[in-house]
């Protein structure tokens, strides 16, 4: 059905544009409430007269308004001389004529549209990937926090080494033999295992734990 356009004089009509809206709901329709407080629509805004059907251009817009209605699935309402009609965007374009076009439009739209929806799933679904693997990091850090701690109680309960029962006692019950090379030498020893000791000719070093080794006292 195609909108019979307002006259003019008498050589121009109104655009038959402006007769077609996009018809959509905010919620649902309360047993008392108004229907028109619920509905709201969109058209061209359209205020053009022409001598022919559409003014320049405009049939593009109303092409544009249909292809926008068909891709939301929303309904069109045709306003036809105080009578409003309701039907689809695809129904009223093949009434126009242009029906291929705006077939065309509707899908290109609903393309885009799932393009978009996929694009903005895979940045989700990154965002949650990276997450996870940062709690992943995070929890490794906490357990390798809890298995250091564990490992240095069970150290702290590990009996002591020899050498470390010696550097403990050094300043208690000097001096211990140790041997540095092929020498042996007396030597205090103090808290953190350094050595200190003469050598033959009168000189005094002191030589770390690693450089060193402590000769058992024999009975």
């Amino acid at each position: 059905m195609n909108a019979k356009p307002e006259t003019l004089g008498t050589s121009k009509t109104r655009c038959a544009c402006h007769a077609y809206e996009i018809e959509s709901w905010i919620g649902e329709v309360p047993e008392d409430g108004d229907p028109n407080d619920y509905v709201q629509y969109e058209g061209t805004g359209c205020t053009q007269y022409t001598e022919r059907i559409f003014a320049p251009g405009h049939d593009a817009k109303l092409k544009s308004l249909l292809i926008k209605a068909g891709a939301a699935g929303l309904e069109v309402v045709l306003h036809d001389g105080g009578v409003n009609s309701h039907a689809s965007a695809e129904h009223f374009a093949k009434g126009l004529g242009f029906e291929h076009q705006v077939l065309a439009g509707i899908k290109r739209a609903l393309a885009k549209e799932m393009a978009r929806a996929e694009k903005k799933s895979a940045k989700a679904q990154k965002a949650m990937a990276a997450q996870t693997s940062k709690e992943i990091a995070k929890r490794a850090a906490a357990d390798a926090k809890i298995k250091k701690a564990q490992a240095a109680a069970k150290q702290s309960r590990a009996p002591r080494t020899q050498q470390q029962q010696v550097a403990e006692k050094a300043l208690e019950t000097p001096p211990y033999t140790i041997k540095v090379g092929r020498w042996t030498y007396q030597a205090v020893i103090d808290q953190k295992g350094n050595a200190t000791y003469q050598t033959s000719g009168g000189q005094t070093k002191t030589v770390k734990k690693s450089g060193y080794k402590l000769v058992p006292e024999t009975a």
